[in-house]
């Protein structure tokens, strides 16, 4: 039983070696469990400004989609009408005295 006596202090130098460890990972998660919370919070808080902007984002495109054709339709007319005034008009020179 003597002989054992060395062998068991060693094991037991291993065991509160192991105990030590496992406070230290227990204290890691516990500071995990802090910082998910507070990540949690965080998203939570914001949350609602982001359901707002994405419904704005929505109405948005939405209004895009009603007003896009009519006012391309515009867009053109009145380019259209531009480029046929300026093909159309004399020509205008300032700095020229008649």
């Amino acid at each position: 039983m003597e002989n054992n006596l060395p062998v068991l202090n060693k094991i037991l130098l291993e065991l509160k070696s192991f105990k030590k460890d496992i406070n230290k990972i227990n204290t890691n998660i516990d500071n995990i469990k802090i910082q998910i919370s507070g990540i949690n919070n965080n998203f939570e808080k914001h949350e609602n400004n982001i359901n707002k902007m994405s419904n704005h984002i929505d109405f948005v495109e939405n209004v895009y989609q009603q007003v896009e054709k009519p006012l391309n339709y515009i867009c053109n007319r009145v380019n259209n009408v531009t480029n046929y005034l300026s093909l159309t008009a004399p020509a205008c020179n300032p700095t020229k005295k008649p």
